[in-house]
């Protein structure tokens, strides 16, 4: 059993990361608010920096649901200091260098949060396919 534990999270680590590079490669990172310069770049800076947040969630074993708010809640707050910087950074004719920090990391953390929420639903998912 534990063989089949670590098969399903790797093929979850791998099938999560897939989705969050592949949709950078396809423009949704850029669609989402990421600047066209480093759409790319942000989403494999988050499949990184979510590995951790994913990793603790995993090994703390929270229930499905409790993973999933954290997750959700994560993503929200993301979303929302990548949205609040890329608007100041907008208003100021591209003048004021903390709101552009503020979206480029904003938007490293959209990444992670949705390569984390994939992984959270993918795992899942695999679980529940295997018992």
């Amino acid at each position: 059993m534990r063989n089949l534990f670590g098969t399903l999270f790797a093929g979850a680590i791998f099938l999560a990361s897939f989705f969050v590079i592949r949709g950078a490669y396809s423009g949704i990172s850029v669609w989402m608010g990421a600047h066209p310069w480093w759409a790319i770049q942000v989403c494999w800076i988050g499949v990184g920096a979510g590995l951790p947040l994913t990793l603790s969630l995993t090994f703390l074993r929270l229930s499905f649901y409790r993973s999933l708010i954290i997750s959700v809640i994560f993503l929200l707050l993301a979303a929302w200091v990548a949205m609040y910087g890329k608007q100041g950074f907008a208003a100021s004719y591209a003048e004021d260098w903390l709101a552009g920090k503020l979206w480029y990391y904003g938007s490293i953390a959209v990444a992670a949060a949705v390569f984390t929420n994939l992984f959270v639903l993918i795992f899942a998912a695999s679980k529940k396919l295997t018992s």
